[in-house]
C-alpha cells in the first residue's frame, strides 16, 4: 500500500490498487451540553445508537467525572436529527459494544462505584434484553463479532489498571444457553483499552488486537504499539503476534476496510500523559494520524491526517458509510461531534 498524501482538509488520499479516501463529513452534533466518552455505540435497523458514557463538567479540571444513562438515536435513512427517546436503566459508561443483527451487544462497563458483568441487546425500539453475563465484571475491554459469535477481550476486571486481563471469550448468538465460552489467553502481559477487529486474511477471518496500555511492576504506565492474531480455526494455538504499529495506540478506534485492511482511525499515544497535568486545556489533542494495516502483508502505513482524533468511543459501519460519534479529543475534555466516512465500491474510504 502507497502511503496516503494529506491534500487539504477535503483532498483525497489515494490507495495502490484505486481506491479513494477523503476527509470525513461532519454528522449533527450530540444532543447535551458535552459529549461523552465510553458510550456503547452501534447500528440497527438503520438507526445509530449512543447509550451512556462519562464526562467532566465545566470547568474540567475543576469537577469529578459525571456516568449518564441518556440514550440517543439517529436515524440514518431520511433526514438526519438526533433523537432522545429515554434512558439506559443505569449510569454506565467504558464498555464494549458491537453491532449484531438483534441490536447494538453492550458488554460490561462501570460507574463511579461498580465494574459490571451485565451483558444485553439494546434495540431500535429502545427494547433491553438481558443476555448471559461475563464471567467476571469488566471494563475498558473491546468486542468483535465473526457471523454469529461475538468475541470479547475483557480489559480490566476493577476500576484499576493493575487488573487488566489476559482473557478472552466467545459467545455464540445461536446458543445463547451455553454462555461466554473461555479460549485461550493472550499469551502477552493483560492490557485494556485495545482494539479488537475482525478482518479477512486470506480466506480466513481473524480477530486482531491492536496496542491498549497495561500498568507494569511499580506501577509505570506503558502505552502499546504491539498486535496480535487470533485465528478461531487454530484451537490449540490460536494467537500469533503481528507486525507492531509505527506508535502506541491505546482507547483507539479501528475499522475493517474491503478484505484485507484495517484503519486506526484515533488513538492515544501517551506522549504528553505524564504532562496532561500541567498542560491542562492548553493540552494539543491526541496526535490526528491514521494508520492503515494490511493483514496480507502484515505491513502498517501511515493513512494521512483526520480532522479529529476522538478517543475512548466506537468506530461502527453501516452500508458503505463509517460513523464515529463523540468520544475524548484531550484529557478530560469530550466532543459533541460526530463524522461519517463512506465507503466506495472497492473498499476503500471515501466521501461523498
Amino acid at each position: 500500500m502507497k502511503i496516503f498524501l494529506l491534500i487539504a482538509l477535503l483532498g483525497l488520499f489515494t490507495l495502490a490498487g484505486g481506491g479513494e479516501f477523503s476527509n470525513w463529513k461532519a454528522i449533527p452534533e450530540i444532543p447535551g451540553a458535552l459529549g461523552l466518552a465510553g458510550p456503547f455505540v452501534g447500528v440497527h435497523d438503520d438507526v445509530l445508537i449512543v447509550a451512556g458514557g462519562a464526562n467532566f463538567p465545566e470547568p474540567v479540571w475543576e469537577n469529578d467525572k459525571v456516568w449518564h444513562s441518556h440514550l440517543y438515536a439517529l436515524p440514518l435513512t431520511g433526514e438526519r436529527q438526533w433523537q432522545v427517546p429515554g434512558a439506559l436503566p443505569r449510569s454506565i459508561a467504558y464498555g464494549a459494544s458491537v453491532s449484531v443483527d438483534e441490536g447494538v451487544l453492550c458488554i460490561g462497563g462501570n460507574d463511579e462505584d461498580t465494574v459490571f458483568d451485565d451483558v444485553f441487546l439494546l434495540t431500535s425500539k429502545w427494547e433491553i434484553l438481558k443476555l448471559p453475563s461475563l464471567p467476571k465484571p469488566s471494563c475498558n475491554g473491546s468486542a468483535a463479532a465473526i457471523g454469529r459469535e461475538v468475541y470479547f477481550f475483557p480489559g480490566m476486571h476493577t476500576d484499576q489498571l493493575g487488573s487488566a486481563s489476559q482473557d478472552f471469550l466467545r459467545l455464540n448468538l445461536d446458543n445463547l444457553e451455553s454462555g461466554w465460552e473461555v479460549l485461550p489467553s493472550l499469551p502477552a502481559p493483560g492490557r485494556a483499552l485495545s482494539v479488537l477487529i475482525a478482518q479477512g486474511r486470506g480466506n480466513d477471518n481473524r480477530l486482531y488486537l491492536i496496542g491498549g496500555r497495561l500498568e507494569k511492576p511499580g506501577g509505570e504506565i506503558s502505552f502499546l504499539s504491539d498486535v496480535y492474531e487470533f485465528d478461531p480455526k487454530r484451537a490449540a494455538s490460536p494467537w500469533e503476534k503481528r507486525a507492531s504499529m509505527p506508535t502506541p495506540l491505546a482507547a483507539g478506534t479501528g475499522v475493517a476496510v474491503g478484505t484485507g485492511h484495517i484503519f486506526m482511525l484515533s488513538g492515544a499515544d501517551g506522549s504528553l500523559m505524564s504532562v496532561a497535568d500541567e498542560l491542562k486545556l492548553d493540552h494539543p489533542g491526541f496526535p490526528k494520524t491514521i494508520f492503515v494495516y494490511n493483514t496480507n502483508t502484515n505491513s502498517w502505513s501511515e493513512g494521512g491526517g483526520s480532522p479529529a482524533n476522538e478517543v475512548t468511543t466506537t468506530a461502527v459501519k453501516w452500508n458503505k458509510s463509517v460513523f464515529l460519534v463523540s468520544g475524548e479529543v484531550k484529557p478530560r475534555v469530550r466532543t459533541k461531534q460526530g463524522w461519517e466516512i463512506r465507503l466506495s465500491p472497492s473498499g476503500s474510504l471515501k466521501s461523498e
